[in-house]
């Protein structure tokens, strides 16, 4: 994943647009000049005049046993698609097409987290991984970091205050438009088992890292350390137990939209797992 992008590529692209789209989308579905038209509503002399430009993407063996285009599912074509999505602000799009899964699949994410954090894969199975993500690539066109941040006050209190209030409002507007995948009553169980999963697997990263802060090595003995740790617990749990609870408030307003009961249970961190 180091190679460099010619941005001259990119730009050749932006005219294929469209058609690049029909073809993340129905992938692995072979298309041909026609069809392609077809699902974009122009000629196909519109598509052959493009069509060495697309070619340039696709699979060799499609084109030459079939007269067909299929994306090529190699590194290079894919940070190229990657790149010109993301100049045209529809990273989005791209990550959650038929194309896009498939990549990010290969990957294999869920394995790699696991070979570095040991506790990842007893909170986490590989449908878990693969839920978390594809929130995150529906809540990709609300991350956006907002532009006007910042003050030209000098004080460093006052600017970290008017700042804080800036970030406060920013984050409060990802929160208003996060989408949270939640159609019926199993897509809400779903939701809300990931929930404690998160919860426990924060938790118990905090209180691990916790045991290595430089104040417990400066205690005398095994009574004091294990009083600190207590109290880090305990701070860590009740504000996590915060910051969870507004997920919680979001999770509880989409399924009410969604006309679904949302039982009190539902609103206890643990509910659904506990480690």
């Amino acid at each position: 994943m180091n190679k460099q992008i010619d941005l001259s590529q990119i730009d050749s692209l932006e005219p294929i647009m469209r058609y690049v789209e029909v073809l993340t989308d129905v992938f692995p579905e072979p298309v041909n000049k026609k069809d392609l038209a077809q699902r974009t509503g122009v000629s196909r002399a519109a598509v052959s005049k493009v069509k060495e430009r697309l070619y340039g993407l696709c699979d060799v063996e499609a084109l030459a046993y079939k007269a067909k285009m299929i994306l090529r599912s190699d590194t290079d074509t894919f940070l190229k698609l990657f790149s010109l999505y993301a100049s045209q602000m529809k990273l989005d799009k791209l990550l959650l097409s038929n194309y896009g899964w498939y990549m990010i699949q290969k990957f294999q994410i869920h394995d790699q987290i696991s070979q570095q954090l040991k506790e990842y894969s007893t909170h986490f199975t590989e449908e878990d991984t693969k839920r978390m993500i594809k929130v995150v690539f529906q809540n990709l066109p609300n991350i956006r970091v907002e532009e006007q941040i910042g003050t030209k006050i000098k004080d460093p209190q006052q600017r970290a205050i008017f700042l804080s209030f800036q970030y406060a409002q920013a984050f409060g507007n990802f929160l208003n438009n996060f989408v949270i995948p939640v159609e019926d009553k199993e897509d809400l169980i779903r939701v809300l088992l990931l929930r404690d999963k998160l919860f426990f697997f924060v938790k118990n990263i905090a209180c691990r890292l916790s045991k290595k802060t430089d104040i417990l090595a400066t205690l005398a003995n095994d009574k004091e350390r294990t009083r600190y740790l207590e109290v880090y617990e305990k701070t860590i749990d009740f504000y996590l137990r915060k910051l969870f609870e507004i997920g919680t408030e979001l999770i509880k307003r989409t399924a009410e939209s969604k006309s679904l009961i949302f039982e009190p249970s539902y609103g206890e961190i643990g509910h659904f797992f506990h480690p």
